[in-house]
């Protein structure tokens, strides 16, 4: 499974987190599901917190025991689904990006390695986990515009549906940097 490296930024320090922004991270897992290139994905639990519901990547924010923010997205994999550091090879990160919630999010990409096999390792967090298939991604994705309101302020914002989920926010965002990436680029190998 190789994503060409020059696509991706390096795995330096951390930039800085915007002010006023809480630092977050997440895997955006690159898994082979039954001999296709796919990325990982989670519907988080309605549990009453503001993004109950929503279709994510394995991550969350930073805690005073992370050295870096690859380690908070590594941590909150593993509490997520169950895939550690010996599971994931990080290749790079994307690009960050805030939220109108306030979080920072650093999105590192990895290979899952060694017959990792994700799992619900937190049921009370996660309550699906299913995959899109990379060549989508490569062949564009077709989203929709759609408005939302946050504090009274209406804001437009794109997604798309997938297996009767709808990506959208944060998420899509991070599938779209990475979908430009892969379609700059003059190849993909394995796909």
């Amino acid at each position: 499974m190789n994503i060409p490296k020059n696509i991706l930024l390096t795995l330096t320090k951390d930039p800085p987190v915007k002010q006023g922004f809480k630092a977050s991270a997440v895997v955006v897992p690159i898994i082979k599901i039954n001999g296709q290139n796919t990325l990982l994905l989670i519907r988080k639990t309605l549990d009453g917190t503001s993004h109950g519901g929503q279709i994510a990547f394995p991550g969350g924010k930073a805690n005073s025991s992370d050295t870096d923010l690859l380690s908070t997205a590594l941590r909150e994999t593993m509490e997520e689904v169950g895939l550690g550091p010996d599971n994931l090879k990080p290749l790079g990160r994307l690009s960050p990006i805030s939220t109108i919630t306030g979080f920072h999010i650093e999105s590192f990409v990895a290979n899952v390695i060694n017959g990792g096999t994700p799992y619900c390792a937190s049921p009370n967090e996660v309550a699906r986990i299913f995959y899109l298939p990379l060549s989508i991604l490569s062949e564009g994705i077709p989203f929709k515009t759609f408005s939302l309101y946050h504090n009274e302020e209406k804001l437009n914002t794109k997604g798309f549906y997938f297996d009767k989920e709808f990506i959208w926010g944060a998420t899509a965002r991070i599938i779209d940097d990475l979908s430009k990436r892969m379609r700059k680029s003059e190849y993909l190998i394995g796909l």
